[in-house]
């Protein structure tokens, strides 16, 4: 590109490189990333100042890219000055639009194929860019998912959805109107590269070889449903294979680099008969399929149901309609008529499935849906055995060489060969894929090209990275905030008076299964007969998660041997260095033993973000897959009977978590009786069940005693009071718990009114050698008050870290204190020694330039260098506005004008300080003093004074009014008065 134009967003243009104003490009690259980044970054060196807007846009290619934040700027000279600026692809507006599910959707949950999903992402689009989006090519037909979206940009949930659905998105622009496509990107290169043989047209380089991972003999299952219990082995084999025998293998990769093998699970591949909604059925809760080819009541030569598993009840799950995404249990099946019943049910809503009385929650003609829990025929066991070859064989193929990554220079000649007459050729795209032979490693493959970096000054001079992963990176320009994530766990309720018993048989169980989940973790630290330690912490590494929006329903629908769970999210804080969480499947299991105890794992992906509950006999280790955590998350009892062996259930004990005891502390998440029925949970802040008080006098009282101990004429508080209130009341927020000391009848609310009573924290302390880590330590004096203290509540630069001559809850207004942003804040002090307080340049400071003033106004550095030059609008002179604000009273402000002689004879030598007023101090007639005063009655002071080669102290001290009045107390003949503006 010889010149590159911008469009500002008035409509004007502007040529980068430009006579009038001395400018050039100096470096103009474009970079793209598959599936990530898409920018433009030019540097400008000119002789004068340039304006650039957000909103700024260029072309490159048949791309526009805009401009997204400011240029960083860097002058180097009195006239040179060097422009940075990133320009951002189409895709970056995606950033710009929150994904918002539609109004009539129910809690963050949307059920729809991928259709449907991308129709909300371009609706979302719309509302932020009006008639720019528009939606291309993507797979029709595709599974309906339901997936979950809280707080996630429409950029986010693009790239999630390529994941779930293993695709690929390109965006392509035409007359402003940016079209998605969901494809996967990329052609196929007709030029092989070879390593090692550059013939002065290319040089491929091998940047990184990964042999470790390579697989010459890969087992392959696929998933556990609908096998029936005849199938040779719980998951899905290859076509004739056993258990052991369902492997395949790479002879060739074998012999370069030796038997290694490996397993991959594709859960979704199993036997499955998609049927669909021919006619409606007898009733709201039936319906009609004409396709049905085998009678599901069938019997065999024994008279043992042939497609019904004993005791399971069989289900049907609707993948489109208005009932997509709901499962039931089939009630009947008439294979005469074809037709299914299912069992209606009702959710936590009161809303009933299907519906009696409305057509948006009835079955349609059309709907497709899938059994499950059933045997299916063997011609469908078939279809998915060959279905599971084809994608092992790609897997296969995938895995038996080393993923490699190379950088793949190209001389500019060999690309202008593929250019026409005046033209300019596009030749390289992310996604494509280039042969390369690289003899050395046994590597003949086409490898994708997943970046790449492009000199816009130089169009045929590329910088390719060819890699066999494709990694998605999220984009974001902001800071992310901290989320805090509810411990949301519900167990199904029982309603059994032989919860105790239960109980205590249920944990013997847990008891006699503990097993170490990760190979290390105990040791020979206890004594048989005691435990002697300075600190017992209980739980594993492993175990370090939290279960948000998670339930497990036992015994569900009345039946021992069958666990519902419905999904949510793990979110794991020690598996990695960074916060990881998985979301979890929702998934029925019905096929338990009654007699086994099973442990309960969270399987999740150890390169992905999915995951499901499993219950397994098996103790496994959490990092003994190569492809999944086992996390485990406790265990599921066998069926337990009451004392005359009736009314058998199962009960749940979670181990998750951690437990320590540190001395006199004990940190945990949920104390509990023996029948569950009282608790102290503490992660969630309640307390439940038949909670007793005794008093003093030894009598003992209950909540209700409490309330009325309060006092009729007492409130108890939820919020932040509001006067009036009266000693006595109550303020509980759900960690503090305060007690009013002060009747306040009028006014605003007093922090000091309100003294502690309890307070809850949650952080929890720990001793590590020297190392002490904890939330809060505070210091009582002799009477038991709170004096002094170190806390790391809070996250804004205002929060107070240390504290001495208040409670914690006053320490906002404690004597001394220091805030997180290091201010100190001490009513009287005694220094020795020397203050030191650095001098900092102008342009390096937090002094603000006001482009409607065109002056510097000081913040924060109050020592400043200034050389004269920072200032862009005023020649050979920095302005600088001293700050009108009373928080500056007793504030000194020192400015350096480092111009000393010898002078030159260039205009720099004798580049000079402006300081002046602010508008409002001029309009209230407070100029700058410390001018000698002569005693005449028309006596002023100066707005505005300028200096040059020397050092002006500033003291700010209060007006007649009470208003802030600098003062000069080190004035000289050479500080001469200016002309404000």
């Amino acid at each position: 590109m010889t010149n590159i134009e911008i469009r500002h967003p008035d409509g004007t243009t502007a040529l980068l490189t430009s006579r009038a104003h001395k400018s050039g490009v100096t470096k103009a690259e474009q970079s793209i990333t598959l599936l990530g980044a898409d920018t433009v970054a030019i540097t400008v060196k000119s002789a004068t100042p340039l304006t650039f807007h957000l909103g700024d846009q260029i072309d490159v290619y048949g791309k526009t890219y805009t401009l997204n934040q400011l240029p960083g700027i860097k002058k180097t000279g009195n006239r040179n000055f060097e422009y940075t600026l990133t320009f951002e692809g189409v895709q970056y507006e995606l950033i710009d639009a929150q994904f918002l599910l539609p109004d009539d959707t129910v809690l963050d949950s949307f059920t729809g194929d991928l259709e449907d999903f991308l129709g909300i992402l371009i609706g979302n689009l719309t509302r932020v860019y009006p008639g720019k989006w528009a939606l291309g090519v993507f797979p029709a037909d595709t599974e309906f998912k339901t997936l979950t979206y809280t707080e996630k940009n429409c950029l986010e949930v693009l790239q999630d959805l390529c994941e779930q659905y293993s695709t690929e998105f390109e965006i392509t622009q035409a007359n402003g109107v940016r079209t998605l496509n969901i494809k996967t990107a990329g052609v196929n290169f007709p030029y092989t590269f070879r390593y090692g043989r550059t013939g002065g047209l290319y040089e491929l380089t091998r940047q990184n070889i990964n042999s470790k991972n390579v697989v010459t003999r890969l087992y392959v299952y696929g998933g556990s449903s609908n096998l029936g219990d005849k199938y040779r082995y719980t998951r899905l084999c290859l076509p004739g294979k056993a258990k052991n025998a369902s492997y395949i293998e790479d002879a060739a990769a074998i012999a370069a680099y030796g038997l290694k093998e490996n397993t991959k699970i594709f859960d979704d591949i199993k036997p499955e008969r998609y049927g669909e909604v021919t006619a409606a059925g007898s009733a709201y809760y039936a319906f009609k399929d004409a396709t049905m080819n085998f009678d599901l009541n069938e019997k065999d030569s024994a008279g043992n149901t042939k497609w019904l598993i004993d005791g399971v009840n069989a289900k049907v799950k609707f993948t489109t309609g208005n009932l997509a995404g709901y499962e039931f249990d089939i009630h009947k099946y008439d294979h005469a008529t074809k037709e299914i019943q299912v069992v209606p049910f009702t959710d936590e809503n009161g809303m009933k499935f299907p519906s009696e009385t409305s057509a948006a929650f009835q079955f349609g003609v059309g709907d497709k849906y899938f059994f499950t829990d059933i045997n299916l025929p063997d011609a469908y066991k078939t279809d998915a055995e060959n279905k599971l070859l084809a994608e092992g064989n790609k897997a296969i193929a995938e895995y038996s060489q080393p993923q490699v990554q190379y950088g793949l220079s190209i001389d500019e000649n060999f690309i202008r060969q593929f250019a026409g007459e005046l033209t300019v050729v596009n030749l390289f795209a992310v996604g494509d894929y280039i042969p390369v032979e690289d003899e050395d490693i046994g590597v003949n493959k086409s490898v994708r090209i997943t970046a790449f970096t492009r000199d816009l000054l130089r169009e045929y001079k590329y910088n390719i990275t060819l890699g066999d992963s494709v990694t998605k990176t999220t984009i974001t320009r902001v800071i992310e905030d901290l989320q805090k994530i509810d411990n949301v766990i519900e167990i199904n309720d029982l309603a059994d008076p032989s919860k105790a018993r239960r109980n205590w048989k249920a944990s013997q169980e847990v008891l006699a299964n503990v097993f170490d989940p990760e190979g290390h973790y105990y040791s020979e630290k206890i004594k048989p007969l005691s435990i002697e330690t300075t600190m017992l912490a209980t739980g594993a590494r492993s175990q370090q998660f939290v279960l948000q929006n998670t339930r497990f329903e036992p015994n569900y629908e009345g039946n021992p041997n069958t666990v519902k769970v419905v999904g949510g999210t793990l979110v794991h804080y020690t598996i990695a260095e960074t916060v990881k969480s998985w979301q979890l499947n929702t998934a029925t299991f019905s096929n338990l033993v009654s007699g086994t105890v099973y442990y309960i794992y969270a399987r999740c992906q150890k390169t992905g973000t999915a995951g499901n509950i499993v219950f397994d006999t098996v103790q496994r280790k959490v990092d003994s897959d190569p492809t999944y955590y086992y996390f485990l998350v406790g265990s599921l009892s066998s069926a337990i009977t009451d004392t005359d062996g009736k009314r058998p259930a199962r009960l749940i004990a979670l181990t998750y978590g951690a437990t320590t005891i540190n001395g006199r502390f004990l940190t945990t998440g949920r104390v509990q009786s023996a029948d569950g029925q009282t608790y102290f949970d503490l992660d969630a802040g309640e307390i439940g069940g038949n909670i007793k008080f005794v008093s003093s006098d030894g009598s003992i009282k209950d909540v209700a005693d409490l309330e009325e101990m309060i006092g009729d004429d007492n409130k108890v508080y939820t919020t932040q009071p509001i006067p009036p209130y009266k000693k006595g009341d109550i303020w509980v927020d759900g960690k503090v718990l305060r007690k009013c000391n002060v009747t306040r009848t009028t006014g605003n609310f007093v922090a000091s009114d309100w003294v502690e009573a309890v307070e809850y924290d949650n952080t929890q302390t720990v001793i590590n050698g020297g190392i002490v880590t904890s939330g809060t330590v505070q210091l009582a004096g002799n009477g038991g008050s709170i004096l002094a203290g170190i806390t790391g509540d809070g996250t804004v630069a205002t929060s107070v870290r240390f504290w001495a001559g208040a409670t914690k809850a006053n320490r906002a207004s404690a004597p001394f204190r220091v805030l997180q942003d290091g201010s100190v804040y001490a009513s009287k002090g005694v220094f020795a020694g020397y203050l030191q307080t650095p001098f900092i340049s102008l342009g390096d400071s937090d002094a603000i330039w006001n482009t409607t003033r065109h002056v510097f106004q000081i913040k924060e550095n109050l020592n400043i260098v200034s050389d004269g030059l920072e200032d862009t609008y005023h020649s050979y002179e920095d302005w600088i506005e001293l700050p009108y604000d009373t928080k500056y009273i007793g504030a000194k402000i020192n400015i350096l004008n480092n111009r000393f002689p010898p002078y030159t004879r260039t205009p720099a030598s004798f580049a000079k300080t402006v300081l002046l007023v602010s508008s409002a101090s001029k309009n209230s007639f407070i100029g700058i003093g410390g001018r000698p005063k002569t005693g005449t009655i028309d006596e002023t002071d100066p707005f505005a004074i300028q200096i040059l080669g020397r050092v002006i102290e500033l003291l700010c001290v209060p007006y007649s009014n009470g208003q802030p009045y600098w003062i000069v107390l080190n004035w000289g003949t050479d500080i001469l008065e200016n002309t404000w503006q």
